[in-house]
């Protein structure tokens, strides 16, 4: 019990990372009479981004509240977990999983906590359960809502899935010539329910082309040759995911596919494994998904273990795990308590791992330090880079809905190149070029990348239409003249 409250405790006090700023800006666009994807462009699934948009409506603007309302995300997978457990352990396990696995939210740091990929993970817990525990009425409408319900969080949800919908519906027809279209009618029923609701919602917004250029096109066009997106990095991004807790992560992996007689959990792993090839991309809260199904292979593989040895040797064996379980907690903690947690002096930017996301939290910390005293709430802010962060800590909305697309500027323009991104960059720099803004932020890494065509009159606004005010050591500030 300690171990959880110790856990909750130190996940309550993680600073904002990237993602966290995006969902918890589109919640003030909501709040202020905004709606996804019209005035704030982003290419997250409605279901993600209108559920954690909730944070801020519910519980207010601050970072703690943001935490708070996943904490209420990831509540509900812990007790999804203990119910899938309860189908084979013991209620002292079966808690002991839970709390286990709460523990992989904090071991990664803050900038990979708090995604949506939470809804993901419950999906998928539920959906074990309810495939394990005795069948009823809605077998496969259940699942087909489960389902849906995480591909409108993540189109490549659904490679989950596969896996488990070959399976059962093979298991449930067994043979394969033989097809029993009620099963794949009430299956697709559920499929169907959450996607009318949401196309319900886009249309009666007026936001369904909004969500068409932002979520399918873009991301289509993103996506396209995704295998280039493999390198050293990435592999090394993968294996220091695990490396963050070794025993558990590896030792889950292995515990799973050897001891474990489990195909539900066996399927979803290899489904979670199929979804990040695809995806191309591994960033630790991807993986967020595997750790509760690792944790219970795991444990599965201790019990076994447990009964195979000796009195004295099972006692070594839990006092070992004991310590495997408590050492990463341990280690965060003194990671905060060595950045000055609960002291005036408290360095949050400390509690990040990657250092990507560290570089990140100062920069913005550089700019709101500066800024902060300087504007007032009624001035309009544009931030030319893809931190929303920074418009959370300065208190201020954008009126530019392009909020964070800085990054469409750059690159270069080809053929394939889709024309609702042309469009945004005319837009953004029309926004520019009419001075709504009255500074505009620019983070540095992008003015030597911009787009060829563009990259004059992208200098000709910012030192024509503003003036240079203050460099910091990620971002050019400029004041309208």
């Amino acid at each position: 019990m300690m171990l959880l409250i110790f856990t909750i405790i130190l996940y309550l006090n993680f600073p904002s990372g990237f993602n966290q700023g995006i969902y918890h800006y589109q919640g003030l666009v909501l709040k202020n009479g905004g709606l996804p994807y019209i005035d704030f462009v982003e290419k997250k699934g409605p279901m993600g981004l209108l559920t954690y948009s909730l944070a801020s409506l519910f519980f207010g603007e601050t970072i703690m509240a943001y935490r708070f309302f996943d904490l209420i995300i990831l509540s509900l997978t812990a007790f999804s977990l203990f119910r899938l457990s309860r189908l084979n352990h013991s209620k002292i396990i079966s808690f002991l999983i839970g709390v286990v696995w709460l523990r992989h939210v904090i071991i990664d740091g803050p900038g990979n906590t708090g995604d949506v990929t939470n809804i993901i993970t419950l999906c998928y817990v539920f959906l074990s359960y309810h495939l394990l525990k005795t069948k009823k009425t809605g077998y496969f409408l259940i699942a087909g809502i489960t389902i849906a319900i995480a591909c409108w969080v993540k189109p490549t949800a659904l490679l989950i899935g596969l896996p488990l919908i070959l399976f059962f519906y093979f298991k449930k027809v067994k043979s394969i010539n033989t097809i029993e279209w009620h099963y794949v009618l009430e299956f697709l029923l559920g499929m169907l329910i959450p996607s009318i609701i949401f196309l319900i919602y886009l249309l009666l917004t007026k936001t369904f082309y909004g969500f068409w250029e932002s979520v399918v096109l873009d991301t289509l066009f993103n996506y396209s040759g995704y295998v280039s997106r493999f390198s050293t990095r990435t592999l090394f991004k993968t294996f220091w995911t695990f490396l963050n807790d070794p025993i558990l992560r590896f030792g889950g992996i292995l515990s799973l596919f050897v001891f474990s007689k489990n195909l539900v959990i066996k399927l979803i792993v290899i489904g979670v494994g199929l979804m990040l090839f695809v995806e191309g991309r591994f960033y630790p809260y991807q993986y967020s998904i595997l750790w509760p199904f690792l944790t219970l292979g795991f444990v599965e593989g201790i019990i076994i273990l447990i009964k195979k040895l000796s009195k004295k040797k099972a006692s070594v064996l839990i006092i070992l795990c004991s310590i495997i379980i408590v050492f990463p907690i341990f280690k965060t903690g003194t990671v905060f308590i060595r950045s000055g947690f609960l002291t005036n002096n408290f360095d949050a930017g400390q509690t990040f791992l990657l250092p990507d996301f560290k570089e990140m939290y100062y920069q913005r910390k550089a700019v709101v330090s500066y800024l902060e005293h300087k504007i007032s709430v009624d001035d309009e802010i544009f931030v030319l880079g893809q931190d929303p962060n920074i418009y959370l800590e300065l208190g201020v909305i954008t009126t530019c809905r392009l909020a964070r697309e800085g990054f469409i500027l750059t690159g270069e323009l080809t053929n394939s190149t889709p024309k609702h991104l042309i469009s945004w960059q005319e837009e953004l720099l029309e926004y520019m070029e009419d001075q709504k803004a009255d500074r505009v932020i620019v983070l540095k890494k992008l003015t030597g990348l911009w787009i060829d065509v563009y990259s004059h009159r992208i200098n000709s606004i910012l030192y024509d239409n503003y003036q240079f005010e203050h460099e910091t050591e990620g971002h050019l500030i400029f004041k309208r003249k």
